[in-house]
């Protein structure tokens, strides 16, 4: 029997329904968790947490996700972004971020913001993002 015999015998597995225990989400290497002489501090310090308050520009802004708004053409700033305030940033981030709506990489962040929190970026007003913010600092506080 073959890989795919098997897998189709087996049945179709609910992707969404399982959980994933990869750390290969890149949210380890958001710029409050830090960096080490050896690269992300979280890829070899386990259970590395963010050293300082962390946002949603910090999960927006991450270098993978900026690489990419990069690699397709748009200037982003991050450190001109990294001044305003998260709901200005994010309406200036937005015409970046809608041709990548379907990339594994913003998925990753809209569906863990929308799994964790129950918002979703598109969705999000200046209360909502203020919100999600405070949030995220409270969730924070709880594992350190």
């Amino acid at each position: 029997m073959t890989r795919r015999q098997f897998a189709l015998s087996a049945g179709a597995a609910d992707l969404v329904g399982i959980p994933n225990f990869c750390s290969h989400e890149h949210w380890g290497s958001i710029d409050s968790i830090g960096v080490v002489p050896e690269g992300f501090r979280a890829d070899v310090e386990r259970g590395a947490t963010p050293r300082r308050r962390t946002g949603i520009l910090d999960l927006l802004l991450e270098p993978y996700l900026a690489d990419l708004l990069s690699a397709a053409g748009e200037k982003i700033d991050t450190e001109e972004l990294r001044k305003r305030f998260a709901w200005e940033a994010l309406a200036k981030l937005r015409p970046a971020l809608q041709p990548q709506e379907f990339s594994g990489t913003f998925q990753r962040t809209r569906r863990g913001l929308l799994d964790l929190y129950g918002v979703d970026l598109w969705d999000l007003s200046r209360g909502a993002c203020a919100q999600l913010d405070d949030a995220m600092i409270i969730a924070k506080q709880r594992i350190t």
